[in-house]
């Protein structure tokens, strides 16, 4: 099964997408001037399967038709990211990009990877194996499971089962 992906993306004369993989931290960039629709997709494509596409600006029409074209879900930053925040976003998460324009994409995808953080982190907590945390992300995100008991049930991937506790009140007898 190909990872599932969190796709960052910058439009301009210089196009350049990021590729953040959504259950670990694994990063790859790629920047062309005048690149076009094709090579983004064939880029992205290669390495996985986007559930999320997201842009550094509140509407970007690139990340729109990205998301379309590979039925994945569009995130939409609250306000357009700063120059301070994509720098600051890039360093915490010890990455590197090749130039402004890769920075900004990889800043993008590790923006959105964080506003899911939450959510990946209840499915880490409740899957039997790691190698399944995108998929049953992947349902949630895309709305194709209206929670995370669903999303295991339609990926097939089982839930670790919780930890029982024997509970006595003080004074209680055990037996």
């Amino acid at each position: 099964m190909p990872p599932k992906l969190i796709v960052g993306v910058d439009a301009g004369v210089t196009k350049a997408v990021a590729v953040v993989a959504i259950d670990d931290l694994g990063a790859e960039t790629y920047s062309e001037k005048n690149a076009s629709f094709s090579d983004l997709c064939a880029f992205v494509a290669s390495h996985g399967s986007p559930v999320v596409v997201t842009s550094d600006r509140r509407d970007s029409r690139l990340a729109r038709k990205l998301a379309a074209a590979f039925s994945a879900a569009l995130f939409n930053p609250h306000k357009n990211l700063t120059l301070r925040e994509k720098s600051r976003l890039v360093h915490r998460h010890g990455r590197h990009a090749g130039n402004s324009h890769e920075k900004d994409a990889l800043a993008a995808a590790l923006y959105a990877r964080t506003q899911y953080a939450k959510l990946l982190r209840k499915i880490r907590y409740r899957i039997a194996r790691n190698d399944g945390v995108g998929e049953v992300a992947s349902l949630v995100i895309r709305k194709k499971a209206h929670n995370i008991a669903k999303a295991f049930t339609l990926s097939g991937e089982t839930e670790r089962s919780p930890a029982r506790r024997r509970r006595t009140s003080i004074g209680a007898r055990r037996q």
